[in-house]
């Protein structure tokens, strides 16, 4: 109700125009009668029927869960069927969002294990990096410039071992000027035909313009799931 109010006042007082929009689809105030709202749209379904460009899929142990269920993906597997999904020919980039930090960690240790079983080789950018880091002055490197420096030591090593998986972490552990970095060289990837899966947390949800070829996500409710949708295919 304080909401209602609120509108109220500035219809009244100030006499503005209220346009009431949402990206997550919650539930809209419940206006009072006199307060009558108009939709700017008649159908909007077809409107949105017309823009779809994504598809849901429900893993198996999702379903299990609703089902009353307890049993879920462990890391190991996950892990597993996401690297035989990014290693496919068409497949290019792909984004993975965990729920926690401790997670996303886990499921990048994952991948990195399950590679080395199947003799795929992964480059890490968190560790080109950290090397990066190692071999410069912190003072006289801007972000700007460390991002490019990244970029290129990737363009070298997929030249010269064109059958990498490129591999990216990132979650709210990183430093402010290290997530900086890794989300501008992560545009770049995003739209390079090399393969790429980016693992990390809720934090690409909101604020952050990227888009993937395909995206997983643990479970969440469906506002968190429609706002990672919006990382795919934008």
């Amino acid at each position: 109700r304080g909401t209602v109010r609120l509108l109220r006042l500035l219809i009244e007082e100030y006499g503005a125009t209220i346009l009431l929009m949402t990206a997550t689809q919650p539930r809209l105030p419940e206006l009072d009668e006199d307060l009558a709202a108009t939709e700017l749209v008649s159908n909007p379904s077809e409107y949105l029927s017309r823009a779809e460009r994504v598809q849901y899929k429900l893993a198996p142990s999702v379903t299990a869960y609703a089902n009353g269920q307890d049993n879920p993906l462990d890391h190991s597997t996950a892990g597993d069927q996401l690297l035989e999904y990014v290693t496919t020919d068409e497949v290019t980039s792909t984004l993975t969002v965990c729920n926690t930090v401790r997670s996303a960690r886990e499921l990048r240790s994952a991948i990195i294990s399950q590679a080395s079983n199947a003799d795929t080789t992964i480059t890490d950018i968190g560790c080109l990096l950290e090397s990066i880091w190692e071999e410069s002055d912190a003072h006289e490197l801007s972000t700007s410039d460390a991002a490019a420096r990244l970029l290129k030591d990737i363009q070298t090593t997929v030249k010269e071992h064109s059958e990498t998986l490129l591999l990216g972490h990132l979650t709210a552990r990183h430093r402010p000027i290290d997530r900086r970095i890794i989300l501008d060289v992560v545009d770049e990837l995003t739209t390079s035909e090399h393969p790429f899966v980016f693992v990390t947390t809720q934090l690409v949800e909101a604020g952050v313009d990227l888009s993937f070829q395909s995206v997983y996500r643990d479970l969440a409710p469906l506002e968190s799931i429609i706002q990672a949708a919006g990382r795919c295919n934008r």
